[in-house]
């Protein structure tokens, strides 16, 4: 278990391919502010930036739990940005668990994400439970979850109660045809601030919806969730919904479900259940109702005693690139949110597009291979290359030294 901490870096010039900050083997990494933000380097080989790969072996686990997690770019060169990606360092083989977290992701390609990977390259299923997350991409290209099968076996996803921001699209995937991609939705939020093209395309070929309850989904050119889903029931995809008739305050941050709007008592209760991820509690660790409906995405719209919880990072994109964030993760803060510039020592009123505020925390350089998460662009084992990197600070889990964590 590794928590706690302020793991910060400014990689300005790299000296690999593929350019992970830290690992997570099997165990555990809870309460930490990871902040990473790059600007433009001599290197003009860096294509890859990864804040955090999550790569259990075999029979393990990996756990991000209660981290806010802050990757951007404006490098030119930057192909791929990642906040949280699985199967980059290792080849994901295990089970990854990822808990009530605050996630963005900024700059990049087109094949930027703030969660991306492949599925089991080895002979063995893989899984990923998501629940109780706020996710953006606060770019103009990728998506905000994008995985592709890497076609040795199956790889399952379970989504519970998450608030996702796609610019571009909410989930990407591609399958392959000799094993299956499995997707499981239920009482999620997705929305596009910026006119994002398409909700959720999890892909054709080795690609199914197995269930989709309770979701809510507009902002979209095309609010629809492709493929059509095994078994769909009560899902909003008409699109009448927007940012102010559903949240509290979304263009500052406030993501609580508005009273009377189309997030609050629409979800589905699935209180405890392990099909849909033991949910008990949202992000902000308030008891979800036993009984009755409940609200979708990572925030339940109860116990509303002065308690904020503020995702919007105020800042305009791209111009204050390098500029660091002064955010704490803390229940109580003032009403309006403002970011502070080290610059000027001034407050910057809020901008109108919402942004996270993660946690910062100290940064390290790990080894990492610099294989391509896309299909397209795949390579063969040979011909990766492998980061040389050295680490600044220790930010891994030796999978060796834990005992696998079964949420």
């Amino acid at each position: 278990m590794f928590g706690g901490f302020r793991m910060i870096a400014s990689p300005l010039h790299a000296d690999a391919w593929s350019y992970p900050h830290h690992f997570v083997g099997a165990g555990t990494l809870v309460r930490n502010y990871v902040e990473i933000v790059a600007t433009s380097g001599g290197d003009m080989n860096t294509l890859n930036l990864y804040g955090i790969v999550a790569s259990a072996c075999s029979g393990g686990v990996s756990v991000l739990r209660c981290n806010d997690i802050y990757v951007r770019s404006d490098a030119p060169q930057t192909f791929v940005v990642s906040a949280v990606e699985y199967g980059n360092h290792a080849l994901h083989a295990g089970q990854g668990v990822l808990d009530g977290n605050r996630i963005c992701q900024d700059g990049g390609g087109f094949a930027t994400d703030a969660i991306g990977g492949y599925g089991s390259c080895f002979p063995a299923p893989v899984s990923l439970l998501m629940r109780n997350n706020v996710i953006e991409t606060a770019g103009s290209g990728g998506s905000a979850i994008d995985f592709y099968s890497c076609g040795s076996d199956d790889m399952s996803f379970t989504l519970t109660n998450n608030t996702v921001i796609g610019a571009s699209e909410a989930i990407r995937g591609s399958g392959d045809a000799a094993v299956m991609m499995r997707w499981k939705l239920t009482n999620n939020i997705f929305f596009s601030a910026g006119g994002g093209q398409t909700a959720v395309n999890a892909g054709d070929v080795g690609v199914e919806i197995t269930t989709s309850e309770g979701n809510l989904i507009f902002g979209f050119a095309d609010n629809a969730i492709h493929p059509a889903p095994l078994l769909s029931a009560g899902d909003d995809v008409s699109g009448a919904a927007t940012p102010a008739s559903v949240f509290v305050d979304a263009m500052n941050g406030d993501l609580h479900p508005k009273a009377g709007g189309q997030a609050v008592d629409t979800g589905l209760n699935v209180f405890g259940l392990p099909a849909y991820g033991v949910v008990t509690t949202d992000i902000a660790q308030q008891l979800r109702p036993p009984q009755g409906p409940w609200d979708r995405g990572a925030l339940g719209s109860d116990g509303r005693d002065g308690t904020r919880l503020i995702f919007a990072l105020s800042m305009t994109p791209r111009s204050r690139l390098g500029r660091r964030l002064n955010r704490r993760f803390q229940r109580r803060i003032p009403p309006a949110p403002f970011a502070t510039s080290p610059a000027t020592s001034r407050r910057q009123a809020p901008s109108a597009t919402p942004r996270c505020a993660p946690r910062r925390s100290a940064s390290g350089d790990i080894p990492s291979p610099g294989a391509d998460r896309h299909g397209a662009r795949r390579q063969s084992a040979g011909s990766r290359r492998w980061a040389s990197s050295t680490s600044a600070a220790m930010s891994t889990t030796d999978s060796a030294a834990l005992t696998p964590i079964v949420p």
